[in-house]
């Protein structure tokens, strides 16, 4: 299972600032493949708050990976990202990862958190 880290954590409540989302690799016996049209799909808890712009491009940290490979966009869900694979079969090697960088407003209500 890849490991999905949020830097930095989400600010001062109701306000609004970029933030990384990154998902990695961390297990060196993993042995799945991406394969075209595989979805990572990221649910942002943010109470009342709100995904405010979604990137276009996906960092990408990999020898067999390119940021080509992906797509961004926001689900019918207003709180979802998914990140969508369209390259040809490959491993998603141990320390390999992606990172999107989305702009999101906290809740004015209650703390935010990704899961």
């Amino acid at each position: 299972m890849p490991t999905i880290s949020l830097s930095p954590g989400i600010g001062e409540v109701g306000e609004a600032g970029l933030v990384s989302i990154t998902i990695k690799n961390a297990n060196p016996n993993c042995t799945r493949q991406l394969s075209p049209g595989d979805i990572f799909t990221l649910t942002c808890d943010l109470g009342d708050g709100q995904i405010q712009a979604i990137p276009s491009d996906v960092e990408v940290k990999s020898a067999r990976l390119s940021p080509k490979d992906f797509e961004v966009a926001q689900s019918a869900e207003i709180s979802e990202v998914m990140i969508m694979y369209q390259g040809k079969p490959v491993a998603f090697g141990v320390e390999d990862a992606i990172a999107i960088r989305p702009t999101l407003q906290g809740s004015q209500h209650a703390s935010a958190r990704l899961r």
